[in-house]
């Protein structure tokens, strides 16, 4: 099986993936080729996308395929019921599986990256298609025992926050010691 993103040209965001069979991948130009795409695009116009999302009028939409075992660059391969790296990355596809609005076609990398960028400050990583803060995340959650939650970019600050919520204390992730601060 084979999986296919349709993609609104007007600001290249993903609509919806569907999934086409490998007899017609094959009788349809091969599994990567671009004939395959336009005949992906000729027989999947949906009505009901074209009532409930776009108000009547179905946008210019064209047609990539995406791979569903492919995240951040990595393909991966099921094992005993868990997902695992796979030992052949040549089969990694477009970065990551585009299933809806979440990701956004970027004909420079070919690939899918995250749709929506979620501070200023982030930068996208080109090898993962996702956005990066400034500052690494901070590898724990906890500080002395106690889990902290939520972890929340502070963008002012340029810097990680979490709350212990036991106490309403709230700390900074410190990047000099690698641990939680006292805000």
């Amino acid at each position: 099986m084979a999986h296919f993103a349709e993609i609104k040209s007007e600001d290249n965001l993903v609509i919806r993936a569907v999934v086409i069979s490998d007899q017609d991948c094959v009788s349809h130009g091969g599994e990567n080729s671009a004939e395959l795409e336009q005949w992906v695009a000729s027989i999947t116009r949906d009505c009901v996308i074209l009532k409930q999302e776009f108000g009547g009028v179905y946008p210019n939409t064209y047609w990539k395929r995406t791979s569903y075992n492919t995240k951040e660059g990595v393909h991966y391969t099921q094992q005993d019921n868990t997902f695992v790296a796979s030992e052949d990355q040549s089969k990694a596809f477009r970065l990551n599986y585009a299933s809806d609005e979440r990701f956004k076609y970027d004909s420079t990398l070919d690939g899918f990256v995250q749709a929506n960028k979620p501070h200023d400050s982030w930068t996208l990583n080109t090898s993962t298609g996702f956005y990066d803060a400034p500052v690494a995340d901070p590898s724990t959650m906890s500080h002395n025992g106690v889990l902290l939650n939520p972890k929340v970019w502070d963008e002012d600050n340029q810097r990680w926050t979490a709350l212990d919520s036991a106490t309403d204390i709230n700390y900074y992730w410190n990047t000099e010691t690698n641990t939680w601060s006292n805000i």
